[in-house]
């Protein structure tokens, strides 16, 4: 009786010991995987759609991928090189681009995102930082765009992309809607806890931190009805924003996406004030629904 008690006992043993390097190995997957996992939520793959309406143009990345963009020259001394959100991709902003380039006078450059698109590559953050570059490059070598002509602008997500550029290069003007502090702050809204910890990654686009360093003229707007990126958000960053003159919009009962199409009445007479530096200093503006 005894020793069928130890034979089943051990065999439990063997069984748990099993569960456990089973769950380690998957856990130790994972991690390896992090990296992958992490780009993916942030950056999903869209499908390729023809764009229809604006002349699309690649450029070949240092690692010898194509990376796909438009460029709608309205021959204006004043270039907006925009950065669209993470769920978009160059047709599905094309009407946007057309949009700000016709109603402000201003050239417009927007390319896609490694893996969006016709876009190859993977969209980790030295292929996107190495990519931005070039496109910059382009701007003032190939179109002979003066830096303090060009305006930065950011949406969402990828916000972090065009930030990451001002950090590295000189230019004009920021314009930032709907974006976001850090990847860790992201995952605390979306799912209440910072999962990149059970993955082992560290903090990464930190734009909190990155902007305090940038001098130039800065636009922040965000909805205060935002769920996706929550509006403190981007408080913070107006706060923390190391800008000589900036100024905050915000937009009432706004969500997050449509908002320069949805309020586009109230923006238009902002946003052509502060590209031609006729706005005050840390004014903030709140637009009702």
């Amino acid at each position: 009786m005894k020793e069928k008690k130890i034979k089943k006992t051990w065999k439990n043993k063997k069984i748990y010991l099993c569960i456990f390097w089973i769950i380690l190995a998957i856990y130790i997957s994972i991690i390896l995987l992090g990296r992958q996992i992490e780009t993916s939520f942030s950056f999903p793959f869209t499908v390729y759609q023809k764009v229809t309406r604006t002349e699309p143009f690649s450029i070949t990345d240092s690692n010898g991928k194509k990376i796909s963009a438009v460029y709608i020259d309205k021959h204006s001394d004043k270039t907006i090189f925009y950065f669209h959100g993470n769920g978009e991709n160059l047709q599905k902003i094309e009407d946007d681009l057309l949009f700000i380039s016709n109603n402000f006078g201003v050239n417009v450059l927007c390319y896609d995102y490694p893996w969006y698109w016709e876009s190859k590559d993977s969209p980790y953050y030295e292929n996107i930082s190495n990519i931005s570059k070039i496109f910059y490059n382009f701007l003032v070598d190939e179109k002979k765009i003066k830096k303090q002509n060009i305006i930065l602008w950011g949406y969402s997500i990828w916000w972090a992309v065009a930030i990451d550029l001002a950090s590295k290069v000189e230019f004009g003007k920021l314009i930032i809607t709907s974006s976001f502090t850090s990847r860790y702050d992201m995952s605390k809204a979306m799912i209440g806890f910072v999962a990149q910890n059970f993955l082992l990654l560290p903090n990464s686009f930190v734009s909190e931190e990155k902007i305090k360093n940038i001098k130039v003229p800065t636009l922040i707007m965000h909805g205060n009805k935002d769920k996706l990126v929550p509006y403190f958000m981007g408080q913070r960053l107006f706060q923390n924003s190391g800008a000589n003159k900036k100024m905050f919009v915000e937009i009432d009962k706004s969500w997050h996406n449509w908002i320069l199409m949805n309020y586009w009445e109230e923006l238009k007479p902002i946003i052509e004030n502060f590209l031609n530096d006729n706005f005050e200093n840390k004014q903030i503006l709140k637009i009702w629904e």
